[in-house]
C-alpha cells in the first residue's frame, strides 16, 4: 500500500481522545474506575454528612481511615480464603459456619483482653 492510501483511510476515522487512548494503552478496566468513583462518592457523602450533622467531618481523617483498614483486613483475609475454596470446588456449608464461629470467638477474646488490661474483669 502506498502512503497516500494509508492517509486516506486514517482521515475517515475520528481521532482518539487522550483519555480513551491512555485507558486503551494502559489496559485499565473502566468498570473498576466506575467502582472506585462510586466508592469515592460514598466516602465524600459520609464525610460531608458528618460535617453538616456534627459540625465537623470525621470520616476522611487519617485516624478513621486507618481504623477502617485494620478492621477490614481480617474480613479480606477470610474472603480470600473463601474465594480459594469456591474456585477449587471444595465448598460446603461448614466452611461458612466455621468462619463465622471463628470471628465470633476472636471478637469475644479481643473484648476480654481489653477488659483485663483495663482491670474490668468479668464477674
Amino acid at each position: 500500500m502506498s502512503e497516500e492510501s494509508l492517509t486516506e483511510q486514517n482521515q475517515g476515522e475520528k481521532p482518539e481522545n487522550a483519555i480513551v487512548r491512555f485507558l486503551r494503552i494502559t489496559e485499565v478496566d473502566t468498570r473498576m474506575l466506575g467502582m472506585v468513583g462510586a466508592l469515592l462518592l460514598i466516602w465524600l457523602g459520609f464525610h460531608y454528612y458528618g460535617h453538616f450533622a456534627n459540625g465537623y467531618g470525621a470520616f476522611l481523617t487519617p485516624r478513621n481511615l486507618w481504623n477502617l483498614s485494620v478492621q477490614t483486613s481480617s474480613i479480606a483475609v477470610m474472603a480470600t480464603g473463601m474465594v480459594l475454596i469456591i474456585v477449587t470446588r471444595h465448598i460446603d456449608l461448614s466452611v461458612g459456619s466455621l468462619l463465622g464461629g471463628t470471628r465470633h470467638d476472636d471478637a469475644g477474646r479481643s473484648g476480654l483482653d481489653i477488659a483485663n488490661m483495663l482491670g474490668l474483669k468479668h464477674l
